[in-house]
């Protein structure tokens, strides 16, 4: 009886290894599978990212396009507005195209007087600047106003559709009532020969255009 026993066990022994030979068959094949499957997922994954991405980009791109046409049009009714209130001489279809170039009565600003290129380039600068202030945009917070004043009749070289000191007053009258409003904590700096007297209170600083008297201008030793 004991080769028969022998052989039994050996049957025995046989039989669990190769259970557990399936047992492990089994669970690597789950593994496989479950590996498989993640990396499918992982695939899906991928592609729904790089559709995102475009979709994003798109948006991206459709907002960009919106949000310059909203502050472009924002700076064209500012642009209007701050000529209105300087009474430019028959005020018409005074706007900014898209690249931001100003127009007025429906011509490009090239095409009017030098006195309208002075106050069109002002009340360009200023709505520029303002709108900017006003939402936060990035600018460093200050302009140079260099000769405000040019052709329009307080330093020899007027035109007679400018020659009108109260657009002079209005400019500075702009200025003031923005500075304190809601260009509060804002900086322009204005270069100018001859404030009116309504600027008196504002000036900072008066040059006299003298080398043997200081100060002599805004750049002290260029007195060529």
């Amino acid at each position: 009886m004991t080769p028969y026993l022998a052989q039994r066990d050996a049957l025995a022994r046989r039989r669990e290894d190769t259970a557990a030979t399936v047992q492990r068959a089994s669970i690597g094949l789950r593994l496989v599978q479950s590996l498989q499957w993640r990396t499918d997922d992982l695939a899906r994954q991928e592609s729904a990212i790089v559709s995102m991405r475009e979709e994003l980009a798109q948006a991206a791109g459709a907002r960009t396009q919106l949000d310059r046409s909203v502050v472009v049009r924002r700076v064209g009714e500012r642009f209007h507005d701050i000529l209105a209130a300087w009474h430019y001489p028959k005020l018409a279809d005074a706007y900014l195209a898209e690249d931001l170039t100003p127009y007025v009565r429906g011509n490009r600003y090239a095409t009017a007087s030098p006195g309208g290129r002075t106050l069109i380039s002002l009340a360009w600068q200023l709505a520029v600047f303002e709108i900017a202030w006003e939402t936060g945009s990035s600018h460093p917070g200050f302009l140079l106003l260099d000769s405000p004043q040019k052709n329009l009749g307080q330093t020899g070289d007027a035109e007679a559709e400018f020659a009108d000191s109260v657009t002079v007053a209005d400019v500075y009258r702009h200025l003031r009532g923005w500075l304190s409003g809601r260009g509060a904590g804002a900086q322009v700096i204005v270069a100018d020969n001859a404030p009116p007297v309504e600027a008196g209170p504002d000036v900072i600083v008066r040059f006299s255009r003298r080398p043997d008297q200081p100060p002599y201008g805004l750049i002290d030793d260029d007195t060529e």
